[in-house]
């Protein structure tokens, strides 16, 4: 079978709608995630108590559950114990936010305990609140080190976000498909989906490892 560049051409400003929209979710999730994470990551920083606990389960249950059954979860067993249906964007969202939370927290306390505990150790003795201690000691080491799992995250969130199309959020991978079973042109479609979201991860992944290549050649 010929591949048709012309159907390409025709159904690639459905798809760029598509990715802006993609982007969007995954800016979304990623900036809920973050923040949902750095709350978790606060919790497992305290090494012991009932906080610490459920933060430890929330890290240890959403690492491990898939994405898709959280989708479908909010999107149908909400109305339903809430007696409120959310949007299905709100639904992608959060659905793609809690898992990746779980990473962001363990990201986060990562990048923290990398930072040398003599350094941490010297600045209190110097008198530097706590604040401060965060601020300008392990602040500026521990994102150094947070940048690579967080781009590695980012490309991760992107590429699950092709999993939202099932409740009807009309990102790239959902218009592909809806467009492919109008025409039937299942091979150009669903290839120059595949492209366009090629061309979203490349350029993350390629900054990761530059980034990694960074932090290597200054660690020797």
């Amino acid at each position: 079978m010929a591949f048709d560049m012309r159907v390409v051409w025709d159904c690639l400003p459905l798809l760029l709608g598509g990715v802006w929209l993609t982007v969007v979710v995954s800016l979304c999730a990623l900036a809920v995630g973050a923040l949902i994470g750095l709350v978790v990551c606060a919790g497992t920083m305290l090494g012991r108590g009932v906080v610490y606990r459920l933060c430890i389960a929330y890290v240890s249950l959403f690492r491990t559950l898939p994405e898709t059954v959280l989708i479908f979860w909010l999107y149908y067993c909400i109305p339903l114990v809430l007696d409120h249906r959310p949007t299905a964007f709100h639904s992608a969202v959060i659905a793609l936010a809690i898992p990746a939370a779980a990473y962001f927290a363990e990201i986060f306390r990562a990048g923290i305990e990398s930072v040398p505990r003599g350094q941490v150790e010297a600045a209190r003795a110097m008198g530097l609140s706590p604040v401060w201690v965060l601020w300008d000691v392990i602040a500026p080491q521990a994102i150094r080190t947070m940048i690579p799992p967080i781009l590695g995250l980012s490309t991760i969130v992107i590429k699950n976000s092709a999993l939202v199309s099932v409740i009807g959020v009309e990102e790239l991978f959902y218009r592909a498909t809806v467009y492919a079973n109008q025409t039937f042109h299942y091979v150009e479609v669903l290839t120059s989906a595949a492209v366009l979201f090629f061309l979203l991860i490349l350029p993350l992944s390629v900054l990761v490892q530059l980034r990694e290549r960074r932090l290597l050649t200054r660690s020797r």
